[in-house]
């Protein structure tokens, strides 16, 4: 099955994919506008996917600093995981980014190769956004960075805190996730889009996609939010997004290797995007300062529930990560 670059639902909606369904007068009228408009601006040549609160936010800062990008835009543009903006179409995304006469300047000019790119780190976690990314962009690099999976959920909570947007201790957070993720395989159980299947359940197909998500996943906003242990379950999303691009097309990036020696990590995201090494400022990190204290036998509970799926990534990525 083909797809236009500006129909790009049309893949998906064989899937039952929830997003793909809006039919509003509103929402077909935007997208018209949209697929006219959209056109004239750039598509990105990287995607920063995730993983939330593993240093996303810096890798984003280096990039926009680098003389070889046009622009990388501050926010999170959540185009492929967010209902609404994946409704208004293709030409919606590519309004975020620089007209294409933009990049014909900039090369005239001798700052090439202009790349446009950007972050947003749910899309890693998200069941549906590896296909509906490849239906959009299949030619662009994709970053990862994956970090020790109890610091990223602390962080991740604390984060939460202090926005004030979580009451709970994070005992009393992950206490029920806990429970529901016992029994779950190491590493998870990802499902896989494959031609002309579709998906039965309600929840347009979270349950077939995720094995993660299926036992924690009562809503969007709790997947996406609240799932502090399911969003370190690592294997699981790698393996989604590997089922439909190549694995060299994924550059994953460890944090606490990064974070430890920025400029080996960082000479690997310039090969992986086919530019210069060259220097670029100290990282940005986006780190909340009010910590709040959490038991250390809570702690350790977590990393001990980690350790088998860890293990799971470990093999199947042929390395050793280094988390406790």
């Amino acid at each position: 099955m083909t797809t236009s670059p500006d129909q790009p639902a049309q893949k998906i909606r064989s899937a039952r994919d929830p997003l793909a369904k809006r039919r509003a007068p509103r929402i077909r009228a935007q997208r018209l506008v949209n697929s006219i408009i959209g056109p004239f601006h750039l598509a990105p040549d990287a995607v920063i996917l995730g993983a939330a609160r593993s240093g996303t936010t810096s890798i984003q800062e280096r990039m926009r600093q680098h003389p070889g990008f046009l622009a990388c835009p501050t926010r999170e543009i959540h185009f492929f995981d967010v209902d609404i903006q994946w409704s208004l179409g293709f030409g919606h995304y590519r309004r975020n980014f620089p007209f294409i006469w933009e990049r014909a300047a900039a090369i005239r000019a001798g700052r090439g190769p202009a790349l446009v790119g950007e972050s947003s780190p749910y899309y890693l976690a998200h069941p549906f956004s590896p296909e509906r990314l490849q239906a959009c962009i299949p030619n662009a690099r994709l970053i990862a960075l994956l970090r020790d999976p109890t610091e990223r959920a602390i962080s991740h909570w604390n984060w939460r805190v202090n926005r004030g947007h979580e009451s709970r201790s994070f005992e009393e957070a992950v206490r029920e996730e806990l429970t529901l993720l016992r029994d779950l395989p190491p590493g998870g159980s990802p499902g896989v889009l494959r031609e002309g299947e579709d998906w039965e359940d309600d929840d347009g197909g979270i349950v077939s996609r995720s094995g993660v998500y299926a036992r924690v996943g009562s809503t969007p906003r709790v997947r996406r939010w609240q799932a502090y242990l399911a969003r370190g379950i690592y294997l699981e999303q790698v393996q989604r997004w590997h089922a439909v691009f190549p694995r060299e097309q994924l550059l994953i990036l460890i944090s606490e290797r990064y974070f430890a020696d920025p400029e080996a990590s960082l000479a690997r995201l310039w090969e992986h995007l086919g530019l210069p090494n060259v220097p670029t400022q100290d990282e940005k990190r986006n780190a909340r300062k009010n910590k709040a204290t959490i038991d250390p036998a809570v702690i350790e509970e977590v990393r001990t529930f980690f350790r088998p799926h860890n293990a799971a990534l470990e093999a199947y990525l042929g390395e050793s990560l280094g988390w406790r």
